[in-house]
């Protein structure tokens, strides 16, 4: 015994499969963005705090001239501008967490893109590889 359906029916179910399809829609979306934002998240921080080097292959020594008001961003932005530092925002970061933000110095150095984060302000602020090492202990 089969029954007939009829066509309300089907727009019913019509309408309840756009609806579904709709949702999955936007849920696949908000989770692609969530998942995009943690990797984000995820490399910013590891690169906050991994302390790498831009482009470890390339030692290429590039001349930085630092000028005596130039503020920690200037600063940021020229690393990133002469292709030493990848992300302004992260080396920014470095120096504000690393409280080096009085320390910096203006000057002209000679520095790579090989060079580490830690590497490249330790030489803005003028500190020498054996202070770093005393002031870790």
């Amino acid at each position: 015994d089969v029954q007939p359906v009829e066509v309300s029916d089907k727009k019913i179910t019509t309408g309840s499969t756009i609806r579904f399809t709709f949702n999955f829609l936007i849920n696949s979306i908000i989770i692609l963005l969530l998942i995009q934002a943690f990797v984000f998240a995820y490399s910013f921080g590891y690169k906050l705090f991994g302390d790498v080097s831009y482009n470890p292959g390339d030692k290429t020594q590039k001349e930085v001239v630092i000028l005596a008001d130039s503020s920690s961003l200037d600063i940021a932005e020229t690393l990133e501008n002469q292709g030493i530092v990848e992300d302004k925002w992260v080396t920014l970061g470095r120096i504000k967490l690393g409280k080096y933000n009085s320390k910096l110095k203006p000057g002209t150095y000679m520095l790579s893109p090989s060079m580490t984060t830690d590497e490249i302000i330790n030489i803005i602020c003028g500190i020498s590889e054996d202070e770093e090492s005393n002031s870790d202990s």
